[in-house]
């Protein structure tokens, strides 16, 4: 078997569970597929910023697939060589919609999320390890009013989260009229949207086409909505055993979970030979 790249989501993939931490052994397979040559991609749904925490444990890593493919970015040369973005004028609508609901919601500008003050309260639990969520909170760009600060601006993603049930019908066919963005989820209940071509399928294969990589040399790891795609498109894909069932069903491989060095367990059988 001959992988050239390899692709893995984070959280509920490459992170263990606390979702802050790559492990000593999965660290030490993707260091020894990239000394054999391989090109490591990070593919996520979190913005530039989420990942630099990830990126300092694995700095092999080539490229950043970001807001689930909006964006790709060359750790290498330090730059930006993709990005398909949500239109200023879409991206308003979408916020000034959003404003009326008791609903938590982040817009991702410039590598950076932005979130409303008065929206955080909003924010619960859902079975988040309480330090990856400070972590996140730290990150943000807390500010009184998300539209005015971002007005003019196109948007990498918006993500909802923790939709009050009594408001999820209304919001869902309001994201389901805008015929230009696509509802994506990487958890349970949230709707993470982007422009409708974006996917980290394209971004993957955008990467590939420039490096003449072809699909029979693709490694993919991930276990949620948003990785389906990506999973499709490689030749070599895995889903995580804590994976949905529709990621299941489109890879072409089971490993074990993220709390169980599912990753590096692969890489080693499949890429080391080991």
């Amino acid at each position: 078997m001959s992988v050239r790249i390899i692709a893995t989501d984070l959280d509920g993939t490459l992170m263990a569970p606390d979702h802050l931490t790559v492990t000593p052994r999965t660290v030490s397979a993707l260091k020894k597929a990239s000394e054999k040559g391989v090109k490591i991609a990070i593919a996520t749904g979190r913005t530039f910023s989420l990942v630099e925490d990830v990126v300092s444990q694995i700095p092999f890593a080539d490229y950043i697939i970001y807001s689930n493919g909006a964006g790709v970015y060359d750790i290498k040369h330090k730059k930006i060589v993709f990005s398909d973005f949500i239109k200023s004028e879409t991206a308003m609508r979408i916020l000034k919609f959003l404003e009326k609901y008791p609903a938590c919601y982040e817009a991702y500008y410039n590598g950076t999320s932005y979130m409303q003050k008065d929206k955080l309260d909003c924010y619960e639990n859902k079975g988040l390890p309480q330090e990856f969520l400070e972590k996140l909170v730290e990150k943000m760009n807390l500010c009184e009013n998300v539209v005015e600060d971002l007005k003019g601006k196109d948007l990498e993603k918006i993500n909802i989260y923790y939709i009050p049930e009594p408001y999820r019908e209304e919001i869902e066919e309001f994201v389901a009229s805008e015929e230009e963005i696509v509802s994506l989820s990487a958890v349970s209940d949230d709707m993470e949207l982007t422009r409708a071509d974006v996917d980290k399928a394209n971004a993957l294969h955008g990467i590939c086409k420039d490096l003449n990589i072809s699909q029979s040399e693709v490694m993919t790891f991930g276990d949620a909505q948003n990785d389906c795609g990506m999973l499709k498109y490689a030749e070599y894909s895995f889903a995580m055993e804590n994976a949905t069932p529709a990621c299941k069903e489109s890879s072409r491989f089971i490993t074990q979970s993220n709390a169980n060095d599912g990753v590096a367990r692969a890489v080693e059988k499949f890429v080391l030979g080991e």
